[in-house]
Parts: structure tokens; sequence; C-alpha cells
């Protein structure tokens, strides 16, 4: 008998060490596959593949992450339901110890490394994925001024920094950067960056939003879902791995509003459910905080309908959890006191920086803009294209940035609530309010609204399609909720079926709207995406058991990891950038005379934010609001049309006396002038490639592979 059970315990644990061998070597191949022939071709896929996959497969760094993944598959295989217990149990701890060992080892997904083809030096510390360009918003704006802040004059970390356009510019509220000042109260993932170095800073930034909108994502998921785990993890998968999360990770406060959206219903949940006083001040306290950073992502094209979609959770959650004996007289005063606090925090920091909000306002870009809707019906399911966005870099509308979206199975996630309501008779309150939200946020995406309908509900600020990519996180919802309330499961002959169905419709909905984006991709591409989808829908169909549900978190970790997963690299440090030999001549003039103006001429953009990743006070990078005072001087007004805007600012030497201004694109314009014209603007230091000693005026200070650094004489 002891025999018996010898070999039955051996052969189990056999069985699970050859699958969770054959899963990590899969997984391995697969993001081989994926870093080395990302950029291919049908006619050369294949080949590329069998070149270098036996060299990636046999290095070190292939065995490590084999043996982790492998490792990580036999635990669950033996230990499923005793892990995931330990994971719960102590879900804090462990995401606590993993975020300070990221920071320690300085993980960063930024696409920073871009910069290596400026600096002409090869890209380093990427441990898997790639850099990507069109994440230049990030690599190229948002994380050099952050950096900027380091090297500041004579303070660092001010709330008006002099690096960018070389003036006085509120480094806080727009394009919000790290500050030392009580207003980061609001920005709790800016403070790696106050006290750590720059790679360091970097980490804290990525990895504690990366790991904060998990755990955000999660416990919302266990309320909506009414504490179910494993449809909790989905939710999270899907909310912080999302295509539009990840394209848009580190700029326009996606990350910050989701992350303070579901700590802040949550935190509603648990003080309209406490009666300790000191409990209820501090759960106050939270939720005012979290208004605040949400306010303070000052981007209102997502943050107006994610704020429909807030106050829709939150109305839901207070009807069906408030209790009169639980709220008292002493907790109208607390309420008082801590609201009087908070518009004194936001008082000031709007008194600080209302210079900024009136030059703003005023813009000709994107200060003046004005929507009426109705143009996103055309790109509803696109979610189901953005599966192979990261894997091919090529998007079905505009760009993968602006063609990201919310996985959120439109219009599939309405099967759920449907059921709920007339099947089963379900009213639940959160469910009917928030389903009027999406619909009410849908008909004007799709349909528009009356100029005058669309500025009294503050849709005005919002396109279509910033409207659809976050009117997702609300059929989310809608779908979640719906699966928690269902008592009733679906067989399986009729999941199938359903499945099918239901992945013929969305895929091909899609692909009748973007057919060039599948021809281009792959010539295979839409039998693949159609068997994903039916497997999915056929997972989701299921969900009603709990294997279904098990069935269903390993589509959306698949699916996931596809379209969100690979989005961003994996990089360790910025050494590539700092160890530079153009950054390093850059800061040996800066730091020889810190309050000199600089220019980039005959560059566009990247090349004209470099002098600020050093804190050289320069004219021509990313001006986030318009310097028109010091423009005007230079031409009294004429071109305001081109300048008073965010934008990239250039700037072309020539020999003719006046100013002329041109717009190059609508975030870009230059100014074409002489270095006398210079002169009447304070700068001093030029960087360059072309040889201007044509100039006399010009002094050669450096010179060095293809730059060369001039100064302007007084």
């Amino acid at each position: 008998m002891k025999t018996d059970n010898a070999q039955h315990t051996a052969q189990y644990y056999l069985k699970n060490v050859v699958t969770a061998l054959l899963l990590s070597v899969t997984a391995v191949v697969f993001f081989i596959v994926y870093e080395k022939c990302v950029s291919l071709t049908n006619g050369t896929l294949a080949a590329e593949v069998k070149r270098v996959l036996p060299g990636a497969l046999l290095n070190g760094r292939s065995f490590i992450a084999a043996g982790i993944i492998g490792l990580g598959f036999f635990i669950l295989l033996c230990k499923g339901k005793k892990a995931a217990d330990f994971l719960y149990s102590y879900r804090y701890l462990i995401c606590l110890i993993l975020f300070a060992c990221c920071v320690a080892l300085q993980l960063n997904g930024s696409s920073i490394g871009m910069w290596s083809d400026t600096l002409g030096q090869p890209e380093s510390g990427v441990l898997a994925g790639v850099s990507r360009y069109v994440r230049s918003d990030e690599w190229f704006a948002s994380t050099p001024m952050a950096f900027s802040q380091y090297f500041d004059y004579p303070r660092a970390f001010s709330y008006f920094g002099s690096v960018l356009r070389g003036m006085p510019t509120d480094m806080f509220l727009e394009y919000g950067q790290p500050v030392r000042d009580i207003a980061v109260i609001f920005r709790p993932f800016h403070w790696g960056y106050l006290f750590l170095p720059p790679a360091y800073g970097l980490s804290f930034y990525w990895c504690g939003r990366l790991f904060g909108l998990f755990l955000a994502s999660f416990e919302f998921g266990m309320l909506i879902t009414k504490r179910n785990r494993i449809l909790s993890l989905a939710f999270s998968l899907l909310v912080g791995l999302a295509p539009v999360v990840q394209w848009w990770f580190a700029i326009n406060g996606l990350v910050e509003m989701l992350f303070f959206l579901q700590i802040a219903v949550l935190l509603l949940k648990k003080y309209l459910e406490t009666d300790s006083r000191g409990k209820r001040a501090g759960l106050l306290a939270g939720i005012f905080l979290c208004a605040g950073g949400y306010i303070l992502t000052m981007y209102p094209a997502w943050m107006i309908p994610l704020g429909y979609i807030l106050a829709g959770t939150a109305a839901g959650i207070f009807l069906t959890s408030f209790s009169k004996k639980y709220w008292k007289r002493a907790d109208v005063l607390v309420l008082a006191v801590e609201a009087a606090v908070f518009l004194v925090l936001m008082g000031y920091i709007f008194y600080r920086s209302r210079g900024t909000i009136e030059s703003l306002m005023n813009t000709k870009f994107p200060g003046r803009r004005f929507f009426t809707g109705g143009e996103g019906y055309s790109t509803s399911t696109n979610y189901v294209a953005n599966i192979w966005y990261a894997i091919f870099g090529y998007a079905s509308y505009i760009n993968e940035c602006e063609s990201a979206r919310f996985f959120d199975f439109f219009p599939v996630c309405s099967l759920p609530l449907i059921w709920c309501l007339v099947k089963e008779k379900c009213r639940d309150k959160l469910l009917l309010i928030l389903l009027a939200v999406s619909l009410f946020l849908e008909v004007y995406a799709i349909f528009g609204f009356s100029p005058a309908l669309a500025r009294v509900t503050l849709l005005s600020n919002c396109s279509s399609q910033r409207i659809f990519a976050v009117v997702g996180f609300c059929n989310l919802i809608l779908l979640f909720r719906g699966l928690g309330l269902i008592r009733e499961h679906i067989r399986l002959p009729f999941a199938i079926v359903g499945g099918v169905v239901l992945s013929v419709f969305c895929v091909q909905s899609n692909a009748r709207v973007f057919p060039d984006y599948y021809m281009h991709a792959h010539l295979n591409i839409l039998a693949i995406t159609l068997v994903l989808m039916a497997l999915l829908y056929v997972a989701l169909l299921m969900t009603g058991k709990q294997r279904g549900q098990l069935f269903f978190l390993a589509m959306v970790s698949v699916m996931m990891i596809l379209s969100g997963s690979l989005v961003n690299p994996v990089r360790r440090g910025i050494s590539n950038i700092y160890e530079s030999e153009t950054l390093r001549q850059i800061r040996e003039v800066k730091e020889e005379d810190p309050e000199a103006l600089w220019i980039v001429e005959g560059e566009d953009v990247p090349v004209i934010n470099l002098p600020i990743l050093v804190g050289a006070r320069t004219v021509t990078c990313t001006n986030v609001y318009p310097a028109l005072e010091r423009w005007r001087a230079l031409d009294g007004g004429a071109y305001d049309e081109i300048y008073n805007r965010y934008a990239n600012v250039c700037i072309d030497l020539n020999d003719a006396d006046t100013a002329v201004f041109s717009l190059l694109r609508t975030d870009c314009f230059q100014l074409t002038c002489s270095p006398a014209v210079l002169k009447q603007i304070g700068v001093r230091y030029i960087l360059t490639e072309n040889d201007l000693s044509r100039y006399p005026e010009l002094l050669p200070v450096s010179s060095w592979d293809t730059y060369r650094i001039y100064e302007l004489a007084e």
C-alpha cells in the first residue's frame, strides 16, 4: 500500500515537473521570439526565428528566466490552493517586498533608451522587451523634465523651476513633476524622486504606480464581485495591464486617476460601515487625499468621464452601505475640519499656479479645443486589435497610443448585467447607476451632444476617442459586477456555441472597420484572433463555476500578456544616458555657468530636450505652456497664433534681422532669426550639429562627435 502511494506521489510530482518545464520553455521561447523578431515582416520571420532561437535559448538569462517561471508553475500546479491562500493573506507584504526589490535593482519601464540613437551609443540596461519611439511623451518629455528637477539651480525640485523654457516655469501643475513642497502630498508616487538618485527615483515612480494600481484594482474587484478572489484577480489584470493603461503609463495621469478613483471608493465603503470615530477620521482624510490626487492629474479629457464613473460608483456604494446608526453629530465637525484643510491646500496650489492656469486656458492648443462627440462608434470594438499592437508595432487607428483601449468585451460586457436584470430580477443599485453612466457616455461618444449640452456636461473637453478609451473601465465594472451577482451557469456546449458566435461578431466588426490592419500585421492574424477571442468568450460564459472562472483567469492572463505586458520594456537603470559624452560636455559648461540660457539650433525633437537632462536652462525644449512675454518682445504679438500653445520649440539661424515664426506641427513651431535676435532674449550657449563659424559673434566652446557648443559673445 505504501509502495503504491509512493509511486502515485512520484508520478504526480513528475507530471507536474514536466508540465511546468514545458510551460516555462514555451514562455521563454515566446518572449525570445517577441524580443528578437518584433519588427520583422512575414517573409523574414521564420528564417530569423531559426537563426536566433538556438543561441538565445542557451544563454544564462534564458536559463534563469525558465527556472524562475518553471518554479512558479510547479508551485501553482502542486500547491495551487495553498499558494493562492498564502499570496492572498500576505499580499500587501509581498507587494511591498517586491516593490523594494524592484527599486533596489533600479527597474523601470521607461523607453529612455531611445536617446541612445541621438547620443550615438548602443542602448543598454534592457532586460526584456523593447524601447518604443511612439512613447515620446514619456522618454522625450516627461522623464527628462523629472530629471531636470535634480539639477535645477540654485535649488533642486523647486515649484517654479528655471530649466524648462529658461525662465520660471510651473513644474507641479501641468505635466506634473516632483517638487519639494507641501503640494507633493497629493502625489505619493513622486516621493521617491525627493530622496533617491534619478535611477532609483524613476524606479520608485514606475514600480510604485504599477504595484499600487494592481492592489487597488484587486481590492476594488473584491468589492464589486462580492469578494470573489478569482474574478478580482482577473479584474486587476484587465485594469493594470490594459493596453490603454500601458501605452499611456507614464503621462497624462491615467494611472493616478484609476488608482485614486478605486481607493476613494474603497475608503468610502469602509467609512460608511465603520462606527469608530478615529477610523472614520482617518478614512475621510484618505478620501480627501484621493480627491486632491485625482484633481491634480489635470487632464480633463479623461478626468471628466472618469469623474462620472467615480460619481456613479460612489452613489451606488452610498445607497447600498449608508446606515444612519453610524452617523453622529461629531462626524459633521470632523468632515468640516478636514474639508477646510483640504480646501486650504487646494487653494494654496491653485493660487500659486493661477498664472499657469490662465495661460493654459488661453492657448490656441490645447486650451481652446471644443468637442461635441459623435465620432467614436468605429473604434468601439478596437480592443480586439489591441492584442497585437505591442508585437507588431502597428496600430489600426492613428498610432498605438491613440488606438489603445481597455479590454472591456464591448458589447458582450452587457450580457451579464442583462441576465441579472431580466433573468434573475436583480435590482442592484450600483449596477443600475453605472449602466446609466455607461449609456450616457457612449451616447455622447457615438451620437454626440449639442454644443450647449456638451458644455454643460463638461464633455466639450473630451473627444470621442478619449471617452471610449476610458468608458471601457465602466464596462469592466459592469461586467464583473454582473458576474459576481449571477447565480446560474451556462453549460459547456452552449458556452462553446456562444463563444464562437461572439468571437466572429466582434472580430469581424473590427476587421470591417480596419481591414488594412489585419493584412499589414500578418496574413494569418485574423484566424488566430478569432480563436483567441472564441476561447476568451467561452471562458467568460463559463464563469458560473469555479473551473470556468479559473479558465477565464488563464485566458485573461494570456490576453493581457500579449496586449499589455509587452508594451513597455523592463529596464535596469539609466546609465547609458548619463555616461554619454554629449551630456558630459553640456554638463561641464552648465556647471561653470549655471544661470546661462541655452538653445539647440537646427534640430527638432528629440535633440531639443537634451540640455534639460542635466539642468541647462533651455529655451528650445518642450514648453508646457507658452513663454508669451519672450516671443512678443520679438514680434509684438504678430505671430501669437503660432507660439501661443503647448509646443516643442525649434530655432534655425540665418542672417535676417527680424524674427520669423512658422508652425511645423500642432505641437511644434520654429523660430528663424539671427544671432542678434538671440542676444535680445538673453541666450548665451548654442548646442548644434551645424558649423556656425560664419557668425563672428559666436565663439566655439567645445566640439565632439557631431555636436558643437558655441557661446554668444556679449
